[in-house]
């Protein structure tokens, strides 16, 4: 009888131990999580603005609205440190502390006794002794500079409802954001109705796209399958730069409805590592198609029904897209 209570005593223990193993493995996630945004954040702010000091607010907001262990995390400025970010030849990256352009970050997050957040406390452990428990989490975010290639419809369906001015004040935005990032980024802008063509070859010069976007001309079908394709021919050109994001950002108002099969091209681009991300404009879009297309190469969809929510669209992708975690 008494080995029997003293097995249910041990089996009692246990059980209530597993909980707290449960829920260090909670906070745990939920540590790398907090950070992992964080970072994330910092990077996004340093392309906005190159400002440190605004980088580090932006992670300690983050990570103070993220639940860990019923609380956010409070960061410090040493939790935060901001430097440069490169890939290498093999495919690693490395990370430079304080050098210049600022294009990334790495953070911190700590459930610490000596930490301003404290440590993560615990339940049945109690019982043994311990009271709360130190755990910590690292993250590293990076924002390289890309390859972009912006691809639009002119087909005739772009001469109505001020469509084709519309999709030149969002291109314009999107380039604005660029030139004020901090980057270093190459565009190209091709276009198609039912053929397509390079208007303007990859370029740091971002004033020859919009001279080129001026020149568009709408008339004729829809091939996107071709738009797609002279795309990944830019970002393959003899101008693309090795080791940078090849992204191409596919526009269209209208159906596909002549030429080299959309979905086909698209799983070329992603043969050869290309993000597509597709916008569909207007209620006589092809919403299915274009998010087919972005979920083959990894990329994300958007609709947008009228010029305003185009000219967000263009703005969201050139603040938000490019970030990485590497660590």
């Amino acid at each position: 009888m008494v080995l029997i209570v003293i097995l249910l005593v041990l089996f009692l223990a246990a059980a209530a131990l597993s909980v707290d193993v449960a829920y260090m493995h909670l906070v745990n996630s939920q540590l790398r999580s907090s950070t992992d945004a964080a970072a994330q954040a910092a990077v996004e702010v340093l392309g906005q603005t190159q400002n440190p000091a605004a980088a580090r607010a932006a992670a300690k907001h983050i990570a103070s609205v993220n639940t860990v262990a019923s609380s956010g995390v409070t960061l410090t400025d040493a939790d935060i440190v901001l430097g440069r970010g490169r890939w290498q030849s093999n495919g690693a990256v490395s990370f430079t502390a304080n050098q210049t352009p600022l294009n990334a970050a790495r953070v911190t997050g700590r459930k610490e006794q000596s930490s301003p957040s404290g440590a993560a406390p615990l339940f049945f452990a109690r019982i043994l002794g311990f009271e709360q428990w130190d755990t910590r989490q690292v993250a590293t975010a990076a924002r390289w500079e890309r390859d972009i290639c912006l691809v639009i419809d002119r087909s005739n369906s772009m001469n109505y409802e001020g469509k084709l001015p519309d999709l030149r004040d969002a291109v314009s935005i999107f380039l604005d954001v660029l030139e004020s990032d901090g980057y270093v980024d190459q565009v190209a802008l091709a276009s198609y109705n039912q053929t397509a063509r390079l208007d303007q070859s990859l370029t740091t010069n971002l004033s020859r796209i919009r001279t080129a976007m001026d020149r568009i001309i709408a008339d004729g079908q829809t091939n996107i399958g071709g738009g797609i394709s002279t795309g990944q021919s830019a970002l393959r050109s003899i101008y693309a730069r090795p080791n940078t994001e090849k992204t191409m950002i596919l526009m269209s108002d209208g159906k596909h409805n002549t030429g080299y099969d959309p979905i086909t091209a698209a799983q070329v681009a992603k043969s050869y590592g290309i993000v597509i991300h597709t916008i569909s404009f207007s209620w006589d879009s092809d919403p299915e198609m274009m998010e087919q297309i972005a979920e083959i190469t990894g990329g994300n969809s958007y609709h947008a029904p009228d010029g305003e929510q185009l000219r967000e669209i263009y703005r969201r992708i050139a603040l938000t897209f490019g970030t990485v975690l590497t660590e």
